[in-house]
């Protein structure tokens, strides 16, 4: 329902196929459906990443699509899928997203969101990522880039304040909703101090 609704906030028309159940050959049809449909843009939530049941990439790839990427070093949101598949008159692409609420969430504002906006004719430079300040201290990082859910304030100067939740697990939707944007934390980044720069992705409020 997130990601129906963040899709139409920003002008898409979205084909909404349900919940298919982890069989090839149910997959296979929903994928063929969207093709059909002439979607510029096919999104699935879980089976992105590559257990017994994960069946999204391989029947996906059976179904034409070349995949680019097949995960990325982040957290959260790791499994993620980007392909592509050329028909008689457009290029589908395909964007595969985590199952966990969260993780989908932010790889959709993180990846999806970007690529729409592009493919719809926005400026690439215009897209990125937005200067603050953090409101609290935080640790190093480690080797995955970190997207965390924070509380976003303005100072009186009109200064941005980001202050990521104490807790950033995966599961829990409730800090995402309650988020304003999120910090972005680079591979192996070293420790910050409150008051030092941040890149945020501000979320819609």
């Amino acid at each position: 329902y997130a990601i129906k609704a963040n899709l139409e906030e920003i002008g898409c028309s979205v084909l909404d196929l349900g919940i298919v159940n982890d069989e090839t050959s149910l997959l296979n049809q929903a994928i063929e459906t969207a093709v059909a449909e002439e979607c510029n843009l096919i999104i699935t939530l879980g089976g992105a990443s590559v257990g017994d049941h994960d069946l999204v990439w391989p029947v996906a790839t059976q179904a034409g699509f070349n995949f680019e990427i097949t995960k990325v070093a982040m957290r959260p949101g790791k499994p993620f899928l980007f392909g592509k598949k050329l028909t008689a008159d457009r290029i589908c692409y395909f964007t595969g997203l985590a199952g966990n609420p969260v993780s989908s969430m932010i790889g959709f504002h993180v990846f999806v969101k970007p690529l729409i906006e592009i493919l719809s004719g926005k400026k690439a430079q215009a897209l990125g990522f937005e200067q603050a300040v953090l409101g609290c201290d935080l640790q190093a990082n480690d080797e995955r880039a970190e997207y965390m859910r924070a509380k976003l304030e303005v100072d009186p100067t009109g200064k941005l304040i980001a202050t990521p939740f104490p807790k950033q697990d995966s599961s829990m939707l409730a800090r995402f909703v309650q988020a304003g944007c999120l910090v972005y934390r680079s591979v192996n980044a070293p420790p910050a101090n409150k008051g030092e720069p941040c890149q945020i992705i501000r979320l819609p409020r």
